[in-house]
């Protein structure tokens, strides 16, 4: 029964390193996984984070970092196998230690340091790619909200009589955008000046 125990809490530990390390690779290796990790930081790194917030984000790059370690000494000493146990050094207290685990601990160490920083380095990549997408994606918003704008500038002017509603409705597209962050605020006030210059200009044809 204890043995049993034993691998039990054997393969809870494999399975924690495991799902560490998948989750962190698809945290630093996938763009929603890098926006997600990147809103988190944030958070545990503001003015007035939520409580446990930058506990929890250390506790996660530990982990990680851990989990790395963990798992490469576990190939480094597999690969160093076949070194005979014969093949030792000895401590300050005079105790023998396998020449291929101690390669393999300073190994795993190192490997997870330089591992880490290539993740953190992709991770950047990543988040650079999400954000130039997403400028892409607000300049095209922008492009197509004010092309209705003008269009409906434009129609308005066709016609002999001024369909007082047309302005109003442009307006909530420009708040309807802005709201839903689909545009940027400079570019939602630019449509907004654009909109006020021509109902200036309309005001005295109006008043006549």
């Amino acid at each position: 029964m204890p043995s049993v125990i034993k691998y039990t809490l054997f393969l809870l530990a494999d399975l924690a390193i495991v799902g560490c390390i998948v989750h962190y690779g698809y945290s630093t290796l996938t763009v929603s996984g890098s926006v997600a990790l990147d809103n988190f930081a944030r958070r545990s790194e503001s003015s007035f984070p939520k409580k446990y917030d930058k506990l929890k984000m250390n506790s996660y790059f530990v982990a990680g970092f851990i989990s790395l370690g963990l798992a490469l000494y576990g190939v480094l000493v597999f690969l160093f196998s076949w070194m005979p146990h014969r093949w030792v050094s000895y401590d300050d207290d005079g105790d023998p230690m396998w020449m291929a685990a101690n390669l393999a601990g300073l190994g795993a160490f190192f490997g997870a340091v330089a591992l880490l920083q290539f993740l953190m380095k992709t991770h950047g990549k990543f988040l650079e790619l999400h954000r130039l997408q997403l400028r892409q994606a607000k300049a095209d918003a922008f492009d197509k909200l004010l092309k209705y704008e003008l269009t409906q500038i434009h129609l308005m002017l066709q016609q002999s009589g001024l369909d007082r509603d047309v302005p109003v409705w442009i307006e909530r597209e420009i708040d309807k955008a802005e709201k839903g962050q689909t545009i940027f605020m400079g570019d939602a006030e630019v449509c907004r000046d654009l909109l006020n210059i021509f109902q200036k200009a309309r005001a005295p044809a109006k008043s006549l």
